[in-house]
């Protein structure tokens, strides 16, 4: 974990879980967070980041798979959540959520891969929710709900289709893969390896391409 002029950046860790714990908590971080290359297996929830007002918190190029009731979740009163290419797998769990998020003023979901759960997006009631650009797996009972309701899961998203993996221990993306450079453009975009994206970007947490690697300074916006 670095720590650069408020911004703190949790990057490169490997996380197993117990059932009953989350695998990381930002919970009520006073500094803006970034998150990217991390790998998180197991546990209640995979990722859970809640900052305080007029703090952000970007959940950027993560692994998380089998959590036992969501894969990542933010809430607080923070200006901004980004949950952003991202790879969730879920597991035999019922009531398994692949992306939950909280109450910011904005919150957006986009060019994540979403495989294995109940519902794929859960929004909880932020004022400025913007999801587009998820592709959705063998998801049992709705892609996306707002406050518990059926919703669009937005521009872009790929529905019901297999993201072909390399393997089921390797979540980088085959040639053919449908997830391949069909994501949605955004600065301080940045995959599990600590790479720039693709333009367009692929969708999940691992790029196609081998891009030059990023500055973490780099992932915000001037």
């Amino acid at each position: 974990t670095a720590v650069e002029g408020g911004l703190v950046i949790l990057r490169g860790n490997r996380c197993i879980g117990r059932p009953t714990y989350t695998s990381f908590s930002g919970m009520y971080n006073e500094t803006n967070l970034i998150a990217y290359g991390n790998y998180f297996y197991g546990g209640r929830n995979g990722m859970w980041c809640a900052v305080a007002a007029g703090r952000t918190c970007d959940l950027i190029g993560n692994v998380v798979v089998n959590p036992k009731e969501r894969a990542i979740q933010t809430g607080g009163v923070g200006t901004l959540d980004r949950v952003l290419n991202n790879t969730v797998i879920g597991a035999s769990i019922p009531s398994a959520i692949g992306i939950s998020l909280g109450n910011p003023s904005v919150q957006q979901a986009r060019n994540n891969i979403i495989s294995g759960f109940t519902v794929g997006v859960e929004n909880q009631g932020g004022t400025g929710t913007l999801n587009s650009h998820n592709l959705f797996h063998n998801i049992s009972v709705n892609n996306l709900t707002n406050n518990g309701v059926a919703g669009s899961p937005g521009a872009g998203s790929l529905l019901a289709t297999d993201p072909l993996f390399l393997s089921s221990e390797s979540y980088k993306l085959q040639v053919l893969s449908p997830a391949r450079l069909v994501g949605v453009t955004y600065y301080g975009c940045i995959d599990f390896r600590g790479r720039m994206c693709n333009s367009p970007p692929d969708i999940g947490a691992y790029q196609s391409s081998t891009g030059d690697p990023a500055s973490p300074r780099a992932l915000r916006s001037p």
